[in-house]
């Protein structure tokens, strides 16, 4: 389901890009007469202004970092390394990113021999509009990679740092970005947190600046100086409230700071190239320390007594799955909703990891580091994890839209199927990268106009008609027989045409082809308005629904719930403890899932004023602290019941 937050059009525009050419060289040429042979001195105080000038050139090149060349009185800047600038112990304290940390689960990233050997990955993100579907020209923005799982710095007392890549064998276009937090990603935009990202090709640098709020990045761009390169140093320089930027010595004119308390790397690349270098040395007093998100940080974190999935076992309802919705960026990135989902849930479901272009984002070049980091987090804390969705008419890749548009209906199948017996097999159990045993193999099918109807608009069903359901499932059984398979869809639980249409497909396909069916259960504004909607719900009408489902051997879960508050805090109460308890309460229900347990920046389905949303049982304040809702103490009460 898609999350609706704060829409990308509703963002200031930024500013116009800013072009620098070799006309913004670091310094000006200058020439000084006492130390050009060819310049006659006219007089005495002619030679005496020369050399005074000559003397303080030099003192302030000595001072600077700046090197004159003497027979074109040309100003260079070196490259500016930890022993460069004006703070001699940096150097002993420069500390090294690359070495000192784990990047397996970086996306197109290996490390060998001491240095990283970054690749192209191609991951974008669809951006999805009913405009797109019916014109059927959908627009990717990119989704470059971030070291989630893996190294990051953090800053205390003050926010000055420097850092320094050196990059070899650049192949293509080079870009290692430095951003203050974690891009946060949605089924359908990613929205930049404040950073930088340094694009190098073999003769020219820009830089992409984004402050955290603009939909696009300020953009500076400079022609380096000398031989076509193939290999290059950004050093990167935050004091007292500025930041400089330089490619082998030549500087950008950032002038605004960035970093706040923390920096978090990303590389990704057009074709290829090679870190062999990736320092972070302190400035100004700030005390600085890498830590390693690979290496768990929640060790310690255990389940606690009143958390729902506790409540639950200790009431003998250990086998349902009580769990969220989660990225691995807000999993990692967010200490306080990590420590609130460990202590409260038993399962976590992946949220845009498994989708198909995040999994297979070029053609047979599957990238599985992070959905391998999730389900690794998750067996360290004996959680489950919950997979959706491995077929979906969006969050699909551009080379996809393109190969089925003009793909038979043989060669659409064979697409499909060796896409899900890939992801379903790696993670059966039994190849080394974890389990995970219940997957949502079709996702969102029917017509989001026409509720009683499967979509005919969907890339899978132009390319191979309604049997992509059944075959969609075949093979994912045939790639782990001990998988449990379902079918996701929105308002099967508020609306008879929907839930029709569900029950006549089931009846359609052979008995045994699906084993759940997944109720999004997302109650928007106009839901929790409609009165005959919320009657029905409230006055308990979920029971006979799981038991038509029952009656067709399919098990139900509550999937995706998320209840807009619309100014009553009682109402979403009552309609989260609903949900959780006649899921408990009935053997047909597998489990109750939210579509994030707290509204913060990350999580929100509606969006009413100041941008965060109003659905989740919880809110995550500025600082940190989680506050609950009456309807957790609601979902508390009856899961005890």
């Amino acid at each position: 389901m898609l999350r609706s937050g704060r829409s990308s059009s509703d963002r200031s525009s930024s500013r116009d890009s800013d072009a620098i050419d070799s006309a913004h060289r670091p310094e000006p040429r200058t020439r000084e007469g006492g130390d050009d042979p060819a310049v006659e001195p006219r007089s005495s105080s002619v030679l005496s202004r020369a050399l005074a000038a000559g003397v303080c050139a030099v003192i302030l090149a000595g001072w600077s970092g700046v090197r004159i060349d003497r027979a074109t009185q040309a100003v260079e800047t070196p490259e500016v390394t930890p022993a460069a600038v004006s703070h001699p112990a940096a150097e002993k304290r420069t500390q090294s990113v690359l070495r000192a940390s784990d990047w397996r689960y970086v996306p197109g990233v290996s490390a060998r021999n001491g240095k990283l050997h970054v690749a192209r990955t191609g991951l974008a993100t669809l951006r999805t509009s009913p405009e797109d579907q019916k014109t059927r020209q959908p627009t990717y923005q990119p989704n470059p990679p971030v070291a989630l799982a893996g190294p990051h710095v953090v800053l205390a007392r003050r926010n000055d740092v420097g850092i320094t890549a050196r990059l070899q064998r650049i192949r293509g276009a080079a870009t290692v970005s430095f951003l203050s937090g974690p891009n946060r990603r949605f089924d359908e935009r990613v929205e930049h947190q404040a950073g930088i990202d340094v694009s190098l090709t073999r003769s020219v640098a820009t830089l992409r600046i984004w402050n955290g709020e603009d939909r696009r990045p300020r953009r500076l761009r400079m022609r380096l100086e000398g031989p076509r390169r193939s290999h290059a140093q950004i050093t990167v320089r935050q004091l007292d409230h500025r930041l400089t930027v330089a490619v082998d010595g030549q500087r950008f004119p950032v002038r605004r700071e960035v970093f706040e308390d923390q920096v978090w790397f990303g590389l990704s690349a057009t074709k290829r190239f090679v870190v062999s270098a990736l320092d972070v040395y302190p400035l100004g007093g700030t005390r600085l320390r890498i830590t390693d998100r690979a290496r768990d940080p929640f060790a310690r974190v255990t389940p606690s007594r009143t958390g729902l999935a506790s409540l639950a076992a200790a009431r003998g309802r250990g086998d349902k799955q009580i769990g969220t919705a989660v990225d691995l960026a807000q999993l990692l990135a967010n200490p306080a909703y990590t420590r609130y989902v460990l202590r409260n849930f038993n399962e976590i479901q992946t949220e845009t990891l498994a989708k198909f272009q995040a999994l297979q984002p070029r053609r047979g070049r599957f990238q599985f580091g992070e959905l391998d980091a999730l389900v690794a987090f998750a067996e360290r804390h004996d959680l489950e994890v919950q997979g959706h969705a491995l077929i979906f008419g969006e969050a699909y890749p551009r080379w996809l839209h393109r190969t089925l548009r003009g793909a038979s209906r043989d060669e659409a199948l064979a697409i499909m199927r060796e896409h899900i017996t890939t992801v379903v097999r790696r993670y059966d159990g039994r190849h080394g990268h974890g389990l995970i045993k219940r997957w949502d193999v079709v996702n969102e099918p029917f017509d989001p106009d026409h509720w009683g109807r499967l979509n005919q608009d969907t890339i899978w069903y132009r390319a191979i008609g309604e049997s992509y359901i059944a075959e969609a499932f075949k093979a994912a059984r045939a790639a782990h027989r001990d998988g449990e398979f379902g079918l996701n869809d929105w308002s099967i639980e508020t609306d008879r045409v929907r839930r029709q249409a569900v029950i006549d497909l089931l009846r359609r396909l052979p008995r045994g082809t699906v084993d759940y069916v997944g109720l999004q259960a997302h109650f928007d504004e106009d839901t929790v308005d409609d009165d005959e909607v919320m009657e029905a719900i409230l006055g308990g009408s979920l029971p006979g629904i799981f038991q038509e489902f029952a009656d067709l051997g399919v098990q139900v879960r509550v999937s995706e719930a998320s209840v807009a508050q619309n100014g009553d805090a009682r109402t979403q109460a009552a309609v989260y403890a609903t949900l959780i308890g006649a899921c408990l309460r009935s053997t047909s229900c597998l489990g109750f899932n939210m579509w994030g347990a707290t509204s913060n920046e990350w999580y929100f389905t509606t969006t009413p004023e100041g941008g965060i949303g109003d659905d989740a049982p919880t809110r995550q304040r500025g600082n940190g602290r989680i506050v609950e809702r009456p309807a957790m103490s609601a979902m508390r009460r009856a899961v005890t019941r």
